[in-house]
C-alpha cells in the first residue's frame, strides 16, 4: 500500500483499501467509504504562503516543505475524538536534504526508508497552523476504536484510508493552485497511523501575493497590539508593587521584607533586560523622580524594539 501511495497510483490504492474495507463491515468502513476522492481538502493554504513569504524574505533558504497529518489538537466538541486532523508544517533546508540540486525521483526514494534523511530535521519555527476538511468521521471513528482497543478489524485500512485522502488532496491543490513556493511537498504523518512520507510536486508559483501581503500586514498589526499590551501590563504591574510595597506599614514585617524583596528583584530584572541601570534603592524607597524615568526608559525601550521588528519585506 506505501508503494501505490508513494507512487501517486491513487486509483489502484483506492481499490485495494475498498475491497479490504468490505470485507471488515462496521463504522469504520462505513465511515471511510462514505468519503470520495475529492471528499477532503487541505485548509490554511493562504496563510502557509504568507508564512513561506515571511520567511524566505527573512533570509531562510527554504529548500522543502513538511505536511504531517496529526491529531495533536483538541476537538471543538465534548468528544475528544471528534475532530478532523490538523496539518503540522516544518520548513527544510539543503542542511537537512540537499532538496535543491535533487530530482524529485531522488527525494521519492528517500522517502521509502524510515527515517527519512530529514526526519528530525528543520530549518525554523513556523508559525502556521493548517487543517483538514472531509476526515473528521474516519478520524473519529479510527481513534475511538483505537480508545476500545481495537475491536474493528479495519482500523489498519481506516489509517490508510486518511493517508490516501489527505494526499490526494495535497497533490490536488499543488497541481490546481500551486504554492508561493517551488519546492518539494513532504507529506507524511504524526503518530496517525503507519508511517509513510510522499513528494509532492508544485506544479506553479501561486497567484497569492495580494492575499499574502493583506495577511502579513494583518499579522504584523495583531502582533504590535499584543507587544503594546505587554508594556502598559508591565508598567501598571511596577506602579502596584511600589505601591504596595510602601502600603504595609509596621506590621507583618517578615511578609513585607519577602514582598519588597520580590517587587525588587523584578524591577531588577526588567532593568536588566531593558540595558537599564539599576535603582539606587529598593522599589518602596525610590524616589518619584527616578522611578518615573526608569518607567519612561523602559517604554522607549519598548518601542524602540517594536520599531525595529517592524518587517522590511518589501
Amino acid at each position: 500500500m506505501a508503494g501505490l501511495i508513494r507512487a501517486g497510483r491513487f486509483e489502484d490504492a483506492e481499490r485495494v483499501l475498498a475491497d479490504e474495507l468490505r470485507a471488515h463491515p462496521g463504522a469504520i468502513a462505513t465511515a471511510c467509504l462514505a468519503v470520495p476522492p475529492d471528499g477532503v481538502e487541505v485548509i490554511g493554504w493562504d496563510a502557509l504562503d504568507a508564512e513561506l513569504t515571511r520567511l524566505v524574505r527573512r533570509g531562510h533558504p527554504i529548500s522543502a516543505v513538511g505536511l504531517d497529518l496529526s491529531n495533536y489538537h483538541d476537538s471543538d466538541t465534548d468528544d475528544w475524538w471528534d475532530k478532523d486532523p490538523c496539518v503540522e508544517v516544518t520548513v527544510y533546508s539543503d542542511a537537512d536534504f540537499p532538496f535543491s540540486t535533487s530530482e524529485l525521483d531522488e527525494v521519492m526514494r528517500a522517502c521509502e526508508t524510515y527515517p527519512a534523511p530529514w526526519t528530525g530535521g528543520g530549518l525554523v519555527d513556523v508559525d502556521v497552523h493548517p487543517g483538514t476538511r472531509g476526515l473528521r468521521g474516519v478520524n473519529g471513528a479510527v481513534l475511538r476504536d483505537a480508545e476500545a482497543g481495537g475491536l474493528d478489524g479495519a482500523r489498519p485500512i481506516g489509517w490508510w484510508w486518511q493517508h490516501l485522502r489527505f494526499r490526494q488532496a495535497v497533490a490536488r491543490h499543488l497541481a490546481e493552485r500551486g504554492l508561493a513556493l517551488l519546492v518539494p511537498v513532504l507529506a507524511g504523518s504524526h503518530d496517525v497511523g503507519p508511517w509513510l512520507v510522499t513528494a509532492h510536486p508544485v506544479a506553479r508559483v501561486s497567484d497569492h501575493l495580494e492575499t499574502t501581503e493583506r495577511l502579513l500586514a494583518e499579522r504584523d498589526r495583531v502582533n504590535l497590539e499584543r507587544f503594546d499590551a505587554i508594556t502598559e501590563e508591565t508598567v501598571r504591574e511596577l506602579v502596584d508593587l511600589r505601591q504596595d510595597a510602601r502600603g504595609w506599614g509596621r506590621f507583618n514585617r517578615d511578609k513585607r521584607k519577602l514582598y519588597v524583596e520580590l517587587a525588587d528583584a523584578r524591577l531588577a530584572l526588567l532593568c536588566s533586560a531593558a540595558g537599564l541601570p539599576a535603582p539606587s534603592a529598593s522599589i518602596a524607597r525610590i524616589g518619584d523622580r527616578e522611578f518615573d524615568a526608569l518607567i519612561e526608559a523602559y517604554v522607549a525601550h519598548r518601542t524602540a524594539r517594536a520599531e525595529e521588528s517592524r518587517p522590511n519585506d518589501g
